[in-house]
């Protein structure tokens, strides 16, 4: 109905819009639709799509790629330095001519560090060598005598005033304090002969103490050389310049009673003086020297050793 006659029908047939809206002739018609026709229809010419998505996935892989490697280097990295690790310590142990269990060993940071066989968790031992002697830096901890029998831990204050053979506490039977400053023990476990010094150490002599002391300066002088910088009341800290660390540990009574933890340390030697009396080793707060003297066996000093 839209055409009046043939001639307007086949005019019609012979025109064609372009992509502009302009009405051109069959005759004249593009054979091939323009790049401005392929954009607006598109968006983009679809291989340059193609070639971008292609370089986005190629990127993923490649920093995906990049990302496994490094994590497999540190997995690698990692057990082999905690294998480097065991091979020296196991080095160690087994070269019997140049060193035994419970030798001391050069660290890497120029401490002294001792590996003994009966340590249940194979822990390193510190100490320091002053003049000719090697001394351990903490006190003694131990629970068991060398031989692996239990030391006895005495809480009770009439069991302790009571006691004739070893035992042991924690000053105040706070665990805590244990943390700090070790184990309390009478001179009964100290004079056991299953030994309550570890492999390779003993608990220093009388004498041995005075040749500590001498290599200070003296009694008089070697206290402030050989107490901990910190941890003394009364601004009574040490240099600590002997390296002996020397810590406030305080002391149990013969009469089960707790003491003066904060101001004076007591360490115990193996040397008696009667059958009751023991000789000992205090540091103090308010005096730079060392103070030599006995005491009632039963009492619960610190302990710290002397290598062999």
């Amino acid at each position: 109905d839209r055409f009046q006659d043939v001639d307007s029908f086949k005019l019609a047939l012979e025109q064609i819009y372009n992509c502009d809206g302009e009405l051109i002739s069959k005759k004249n018609r593009p054979t091939e639709i323009p790049e401005k026709a392929e954009t607006k229809l598109s968006g983009a010419p679809l291989s340059e799509t193609i070639k971008k998505t292609r370089l986005f996935v190629d990127q993923i892989v490649f920093w995906g790629i990049v990302f496994f490697l490094s994590l497999l280097i540190k997995i690698f990295t990692k057990e082999h330095n905690e294998q480097s690790s065991d091979e020296k310590i196991t080095l160690a142990m087994n070269q019997a001519d140049s060193i035994r269990i419970g030798d001391s060993i050069r660290a890497a940071n120029s401490a002294h560090v001792i590996l003994l066989a009966d340590d249940p968790s194979l822990k390193w031992r510190n100490t320091v060598t002053i003049g000719n002697q090697i001394w351990e830096t903490d006190n003694l901890v131990v629970e068991t005598y060398r031989n692996g029998d239990a030391i006895p831990h005495v809480q009770d204050a009439y069991a302790w005033a009571n006691l004739s053979t070893g035992a042991w506490c924690y000053y105040e039977n706070e665990s805590a304090n244990g943390r700090s400053y070790g184990k309390l023990y009478n001179w009964y476990a100290v004079n056991d002969s299953r030994g309550l010094a570890p492999n390779g150490y003993h608990i220093p002599t009388d004498a041995e103490w005075t040749t500590l002391t001498d290599y200070l300066g003296g009694q008089s002088q070697a206290g402030t050389k050989m107490k901990s910088n910190t941890g003394w009341e009364d601004n009574g800290n040490g240099t600590n310049s002997s390296a002996f660390a020397g810590l406030p540990g305080g002391c149990r009574n013969y009469n089960g009673d707790f003491y003066l933890n904060g101001a004076p340390g007591y360490w115990w030697s193996s040397s008696e003086l009667t059958s009751k009396e023991a000789w000992y080793r205090a540091l103090d707060s308010n005096d730079g020297g060392v103070n030599r003297d006995n005491n009632d066996k039963r009492d619960g000093f610190s302990v710290r050793c002397l290598r062999d």
